[in-house]
């Protein structure tokens, strides 16, 4: 008799633990826009921002029939649509990872600050794709745009400063996330890395040359960012991968 209550109590806390299907759903399709988002970035990153790395013109001529199929699709050269689709799809991705209402609550304050940095002052990882902003938006723009640049100017690391408090705080939600999974634990190290891209980023502007050869930030950036963008590309596929799994 003892058994057979075991057993039944192990199945019930089986089935609390047991991801919702919608849950699943919602966090695949995140990882599915992630590995759309960041494919696309790690391309704009290698043809179109002039970036100087060792074996770029191999990557190049490797990567160059991707490049040439993505064209034909005009909305994936949007700045914009890039922009939107990155923030919106860590946001999901927060709501079906972490189980702290607070913690949403601060990343989701934080991503949309974030947003507004990439969209308005085109900082950080889409920093060099071109964003126009929809018409229905501008006349919000315009009502935001003047309090924003009062804030802005104030220092030229405020827009950078948003978005490295965002992606500590998506690290940390990430890392003490149980039961640990493959896919999120990747996911984690690539924004490690883009972390330490954006932090070559403030060296670059508060140290300039005083210490280290201008050169050095870009290039530790450059590979920063790269590794970066391919580990979440991997983050995000097992996560895919991780729908069909029970």
């Amino acid at each position: 008799m003892k058994k057979q209550q075991i057993v039944v109590v192990q199945q019930e806390n089986l089935k609390k633990k047991r991801t919702s299907w919608f849950t699943k759903l919602i966090r695949t399709l995140s990882f599915l826009t992630l590995l759309a988002v960041f494919s696309r970035l790690l391309l704009h990153f290698i043809f179109d921002a002039n970036v100087t790395v060792i074996f770029i013109d191999q990557l190049q001529s490797l990567l160059h029939p991707i490049q040439d199929l993505l064209l034909n699709f005009e909305f994936l050269q949007d700045g914009f649509i890039i922009a939107s689709a990155l923030m919106l799809s860590l946001l999901l991705l927060t709501f079906t990872v972490s189980k702290s209402t607070p913690l949403k609550l601060i990343l989701t304050i934080l991503f949309i600050l974030s947003y507004i940095s990439m969209v308005y002052k085109e900082v950080f990882i889409i920093s060099y794709m071109e964003i126009t902003i929809p018409t229905f938006l501008v006349s919000y723009v315009d009502l935001i745009g003047p309090t924003l640049d009062s804030l802005f100017v104030l220092n030229n690391l405020i827009p950078y400063l948003i978005m490295f408090i965002t992606l500590v705080f998506l690290i940390l939600t990430l890392g003490f996330r149980k039961p640990k999974r493959f896919s999120l634990s990747l996911l984690r190290m690539g924004i490690d890395s883009i972390v330490l891209g954006l932090f070559m980023i403030f060296l670059k502007i508060v140290l300039i040359d005083a210490f280290i050869p201008v050169n050095l930030y870009d290039l530790v950036r450059n590979y920063a960012f790269i590794i970066g963008y391919v580990i979440v590309m991997m983050g995000s596929l097992f996560g895919i991968l991780g729908f069909f799994r029970n």
